[in-house]
């Protein structure tokens, strides 16, 4: 592939004009504003946006159903882009991959902050660690000084985290996974604690630690709501966020049409399930399924979230009760063994809607077979039920 670069200066202005020759008949060219001339496109055009959208969420203030398995999940995705002596983070992005780089055998497109890789940019070399700690190759496809955003590739096929959907607002819920000092994995959470959506910024409680700069910030469901930036000296709760869209400005080749932060549709969690807990005289907390809605996944999500909370609570009692009635032991131990296992599910659209069903199911046989072991005990101290 030829390449030709031509540099004007006009008026005390530059302007970066890359001429790639892709065929004998195919010509594509970018011009660049002032507010990009330091910025550069090195190899080819940007991967393109994906298709997809997360046009639906339930309860964005509340954390991850499981935390655990989201961070877990995200790490996967997010790695550690090594420039000489300097490190930072960097995130594998769900883009449509060219059938050129491809062939090139590059598999992943990283998205990561510019400034730290600053010293990198004429060799356009760096080396990419995986949360496993090998070591690959990294190529520095696109710069954006204006975003201090960069865009590289990699020779090997690293999860990716999307990164469209409804735009976030304050009081979400927020996570930052990043390699501080070169640690990687390392979690922090908070809230989104302001946005900017015409300028596609926003700030997050989530504290942004030395080396997090391009890492991904993300909502409860793993999506991606924006890249980590800094964290200002002297304040505490006040992490910088370079928004998603921001990534359609050079990094990322997104149509006119494509929407990256937008509208959809924003669900609170169920509230038919009592928190309450059984004991000798209250009633068995009721447990009703979802409506057949658009985020059925999601409903169902937070369905099971609220009925390990019960099943965990009567639980409790059980344990309780073992204490206060030491002759119904034995009933009881065999009451707290028949405790239901729920699932586990990584993100809210991963949820397997018949097992959470299951769930709900043998948790009501559970709590009501609780309440009337401990009703038992409590009356005849001996606890003889069947379990």
């Amino acid at each position: 592939m030829n390449r030709k670069r031509l540099i004007l200066r006009t008026g005390g202005l530059l302007s970066i004009i890359l001429v790639l020759l892709v065929g004998p008949s195919s010509t594509i060219s970018s011009a660049l504003s002032l507010d990009r001339a330091t910025s550069k496109i090195y190899l080819s055009q940007p991967p393109s946006a994906s298709s997809s959208y997360i046009n639906s969420i339930v309860s964005p203030a509340s954390a991850p159903i499981d935390l655990v398995q989201m961070a877990k999940k995200v790490t996967e995705s997010v790695v550690t882009v090594v420039c000489g002596k300097d490190s930072t983070t960097g995130f594998s992005a769900h883009v449509a991959v060219s059938q050129a780089m491809k062939n090139a055998n590059f598999l992943s497109y990283i998205v990561t902050d510019r400034d730290n890789i600053f010293n990198c940019l004429a060799t356009k070399k760096v080396m990419i660690t995986l949360p496993n700690l090998r070591e690959y190759p990294g190529t520095i496809l696109i710069d954006d000084a204006s975003n201090d955003l960069a865009g590289l590739i990699v020779n090997i096929a690293i999860p990716s985290l999307e990164w469209q959907g409804i735009t976030p607002q304050e009081g979400w819920w927020a996570g930052v996974i990043g390699s501080p000092l070169g640690y990687p994995g390392v979690l922090t959470t908070g809230i989104i604690s302001s946005v900017s959506s015409e300028n596609a910024i926003a700030t997050t409680t989530a504290h942004i630690n030395v080396g997090n700069s391009g890492g991904p910030v993300f909502d409860r469901m793993g999506r991606v709501l924006g890249i980590a930036s800094e964290h200002r000296l002297g304040t505490e709760g006040f992490g910088q966020v370079v928004g998603s869209p921001k990534l359609c400005e050079l990094v990322i080749k997104c149509l006119p049409k494509t929407v990256v932060w937008g509208k959809g549709t924003i669900q609170k969690s169920p509230t038919d399930v009592n928190s309450g807990s059984p004991n000798p005289t209250a009633s068995t907390p009721a447990i009703s399924p979802q409506p057949n809605t658009n985020s059925l996944a999601q409903a169902s999500a937070d369905l099971l979230a609220s009925t390990k909370k019960v099943v965990a609570k009567a639980s409790s009692d059980v344990r309780m009760a073992l204490i206060k009635y030491p002759k119904a032991k034995a009933a009881l131990t065999i009451i707290l063994k028949g405790e239901p296992k729920a699932p586990t599910f990584v993100g809210d659209l991963n949820i397997d809607i018949d097992s959470v069903t299951k769930y709900v199911s043998d948790a009501k046989k559970y709590l009501i077979k609780v309440s009337a072991a401990i009703k038992a005990a409590s009356t005849s101290g001996n606890g003889k039920i069947r379990a």
